[in-house]
């Protein structure tokens, strides 16, 4: 079968011997009869550079002269090929006619819902766990944590109400309910290294949560239908801010509570470390978002139907 690059460089071939009889060149010439689409890139310029050590592109200063190392003055043809496929690696799976994006995981619907409007599934669950640790909390006169399952119910609503993806408001949840119990419980002191987990949870949650909240209110693109590694890169750098952000006022209004609070000192070493851990777990959210755009997968909350497996037969 004659590829679509065979035939565009036969129709250019013949215009070209053509080139002095423009009578003859009208009455001869016939649009090439391509097979799907053409891609300038793929199919035409990457085909006739493949292999070919001919200099296709070659850099110089205003005096004309070639410039110092390390980057090099002269790139030939195939060069240029293998750092454009290099490079276009980094691009979306999707975004582009005729590409396809990945099919989601078929799941339990014990796991994903739907059950109900109220409760939806687990992630309501958890939620009503809040709600429970509020009136346990209130009841044994106890406010200040009965506030912090109030503003950890509050936060997990809006992520709901931003109809994040399961994982997202799953993991927004779990934050909140893993901060508010533990605080409730002593777990904060009792148990090693609870509080870091705790810190690392959050900072991923708030990172991915709060750029979803901020993708339904249009502050931020929506990616579902486009995105490229320059929209990619300032969708990690933004949801990583985001949660880093968050983490950063909470480890700074901490410190400088010490001296007005009865509670244990923090040093500025100690500070220092848990920003560092906010910022990387803010990271690993952020990046997760990536993942989850490069798959093709909404940044909205599907039907179950998409996602519960079919009962075999």
């Amino acid at each position: 079968m004659t590829s679509n690059t065979d035939l565009y460089r036969s129709a250019r071939d013949q215009l070209v011997d053509l080139i002095g009889d423009y009578d003859k060149a009208v009455a001869a010439f016939a649009w090439p009869q391509l097979t799907g689409t053409f891609n300038w890139a793929t199919d035409w310029f990457d085909v006739i550079a493949r292999d070919n050590d001919r200099t296709a592109l070659w850099i110089v200063d205003e005096g004309g002269e070639e410039p110092m190392p390390p980057a090099p003055s002269k790139r030939d043809s195939d060069a240029l090929t293998r750092l454009g496929d290099a490079l276009a690696r980094w691009r979306p799976p999707r975004g582009h006619e005729g590409e396809e994006t990945r099919p989601y995981p078929t799941l339990p619907r014990w796991l994903v819902g739907d059950w109900g409007p109220v409760i939806r599934d687990s992630v309501d669950v958890v939620r009503l766990s809040l709600v429970a640790g509020a009136l346990i909390a209130l009841a044994s006169g106890d406010v200040e944590h009965a506030l912090r399952f109030v503003v950890g119910l509050a936060g997990s609503l809006v992520i709901r109400w931003a109809e994040a993806p399961r994982p997202f408001d799953a993991a927004f949840a779990l934050a909140m309910a893993f901060q508010a119990w533990g605080a409730f419980a002593g777990a904060f002191d009792s148990v090693e290294g609870y509080e870091t987990a705790a810190r690392i949870l959050s900072a991923a949650a708030f990172a991915a949560g709060f750029y979803l909240v901020l993708v339904r209110l249009r502050v931020v693109p929506d990616l579902q239908d486009r995105s490229d590694l320059h929209e990619r890169t300032g969708m990690l750098l933004t949801a990583t801010s985001l949660g880093f952000g968050i983490g950063m006022l909470y480890e700074v209004g901490a410190w400088a509570a010490n001296d007005l609070f009865d509670a244990e000192p923090l040093t500025f070493d100690q500070l220092i470390a848990n920003m560092s851990i906010s910022f990387f777990a803010s990271l690993a959210g952020a990046y997760f978002l990536v993942i989850w755009d490069r798959r093709g997968w909404r940044t909205r909350r599907v039907p179950a139907s998409a996602l519960v497996k079919p009962k075999s037969a």
